[in-house]
């Protein structure tokens, strides 16, 4: 299995690929009605965005780690997981990518709170409308949201915090 993910997180057609695979599977659950084609191209559309993003996030950590594409892959993994490289090189690129994930969490430190408000304004509206059966699973999801994206922020800032001291 960490074979065939190393080889997708080289290969951006096949995160593509897979994008839209489920993408339209998604889609015709949602609106079996609809037409298999619009909900094909709907998910090439999305999918597109999807990897351009994904495409604009590895070059810009490539700039801040200075290195090849194939180590930002790598150096991502070891990232995710709390590990350190061994050798000096890969390390001084670890610090790069370190200092830069370190700036992104800084910079997008509102967003998790904004998109909160955001979804208990549209439950909110729901309440006022009398429509408590929408509002509730709104609530429940925003509720789980925080609940996911919280952990998940104090887990990366540890993980960074670790590495920094380490890489130090």
């Amino acid at each position: 299995m960490k074979g065939m993910n190393r080889w997708i997180d080289r290969h951006l057609w096949m995160w593509a690929a897979l994008l839209v695979v489920l993408g339209t599977g998604i889609l015709m659950a949602f609106r079996p009605s609809r037409s298999p084609i619009g909900a094909v191209l709907n998910a090439v559309v999305y999918a597109g965005i999807a990897v351009w993003a994904y495409r604009r996030r590895r070059t810009r950590d490539l700039r801040a780690a200075g290195s090849q594409d194939a180590d930002v892959v790598t150096l991502n993994r070891m990232l995710a997981k709390g590990r350190i490289p061994d050798d000096a090189v890969r390390q001084e690129q670890m610090r790069g990518l370190v200092s830069r994930r370190r700036q992104q969490l800084r910079r997008a430190r509102w967003v998790m709170p904004a998109f909160s408000v955001l979804l208990l304004i549209v439950a909110g509206l729901s309440i006022a409308s009398h429509s408590w059966l929408a509002a509730l699973p709104l609530v429940a999801a925003v509720m789980f949201f925080d609940g996911f994206a919280l952990f998940g922020y104090r887990r990366q800032k540890r993980n960074l915090r670790r590495l920094d001291e380490g890489l130090s």
